[in-house]
């Protein structure tokens, strides 16, 4: 019974907009690359304590890298995910993981669709499944999405060509 309370609860708080950024607030975790994470108090409870929200801004240097990345990478070069991984260690494009070189599975996490709107502004939640063991995805239309949650990194539109790049090629 907790539980669908504690949906309940954050699903609300995904969909709540912040009433001076118009930004969504987030639900704890970590912030994906390119973002991080700050924290706004906005109002006090019942017993006098803040009420603190969290929402995510953009990480300069990471968006700088993400923006090189799905741009000039994929979009205007059409680069294989090696060739993507091999620029961005030859230029020391500070990665996911600091003071490690790009991997291709970085590069794979970082090509999957929902990563890629997410850098669009878009905000998903409720995607894993958390009875089960493991990093399991729950089916896409059990997802909530929100467009324009937070700020863009990439437009829409470069967005949808990264994806569709992504589905024109078989493997990479």
């Amino acid at each position: 019974m907790g539980h669908h309370y504690t949906f309940r609860g954050m699903s609300q708080n995904a969909q709540t907009r912040d009433p001076e950024t118009g930004w969504c607030y987030k639900n704890g975790g970590r912030a994906p690359f390119g973002y991080r994470t700050i924290h706004v108090v906005r109002g006090q409870d019942s017993r006098g304590r803040d009420i603190v929200k969290a929402l995510w801004e953009i990480d300069p240097e990471a968006a700088e890298v993400l923006r090189f990345m799905y741009i000039e990478c994929r979009i205007n070069k059409q680069m294989s995910y090696k060739a993507i991984r091999d620029a961005l260690n030859a230029a020391g494009m500070l990665s996911p993981t600091p003071g490690r070189p790009w991997t291709i599975s970085s590069i794979i996490e970082m090509m999957r669709e929902d990563r890629v709107l997410q850098c669009a502004g878009v905000y998903f939640w409720n995607k894993e499944d958390h009875r089960t063991p493991g990093r399991r995805f729950k089916d896409k239309d059990e997802w909530i999405r929100i467009d324009n949650a937070h700020p863009a990194i990439i437009t829409m539109e470069e967005a949808e060509k990264v994806i569709a790049l992504k589905n024109a090629r078989s493997t990479d």
